[in-house]
């Protein structure tokens, strides 16, 4: 009798975990962006398919640049689902988020404009300037630059989940647009991309 209700309290266990499991589409998404407020990469890498995702890329490489735009755009960042929605084969799930960050849009095309002269300058001076040098200015700017910025955009952002070979859905990162970029950079590159 006492094998019976162990064997009766773990398989309830089992059917209560699984009936709770995060292998839900607007879950895995919740996961993705959670790890990305996070700064967890892993949180992340779980989400997705096992395919190079940019993002993660960025937040575990060396670039200081992209490491402070996350860092800004998470700040003011959050995000809501709206929808979920799958494809008549059940194949592919679409979860729908609006996603609200801080609008950068500018900073980039005028940090460029400030160093014009600066470049003009090493031009005809013949300067010997290097790329690092360009770049110091334009990252020094954007950092000086952003503290005055307020504004927010809200991006309608469509993630497409596929499932994985165990039958999990997953994040494909193939099929990231340039909503979700921006959004989660803070809108820094939506000027070059309207």
């Amino acid at each position: 009798m006492k094998k019976i209700i162990c064997v009766l309290l773990a398989l309830a266990v089992v059917l209560s975990l699984s009936a709770c499991s995060s292998n839900k589409p607007d879950k895995v998404v919740q996961l993705y962006l959670n790890g990305y407020l996070e700064m967890n990469c892993n949180m992340m890498q779980e989400a997705v398919l096992d395919q190079q995702d940019d993002i993660i890329t960025m937040m575990q490489g060396d670039d200081s640049l992209e490491k402070k735009l996350i860092d800004i755009a998470r700040e003011q960042m959050s995000y809501k689902i709206t929808k979920t929605e799958y494809s008549d084969d059940k194949e592919t799930a679409y979860v729908t988020v609006d996603i609200t960050t801080k609008d950068l849009s500018q900073l980039l095309t005028q940090a460029i404009s400030a160093c014009y002269e600066w470049i003009f300058d090493q031009i005809i001076n013949g300067g010997n300037a290097s790329d690092a040098e360009l770049y110091d200015k334009i990252y020094n700017y954007v950092l000086d630059s952003v503290k005055d910025i307020n504004d927010t955009v809200t991006y309608t952002v469509k993630f497409v989940l596929t499932k994985d070979q165990d039958g999990n859905w997953k994040i494909d990162p193939q099929q990231y647009g340039k909503e979700l970029i921006n959004s989660l950079l803070a809108n820094m590159f939506g000027s070059y991309w309207e």
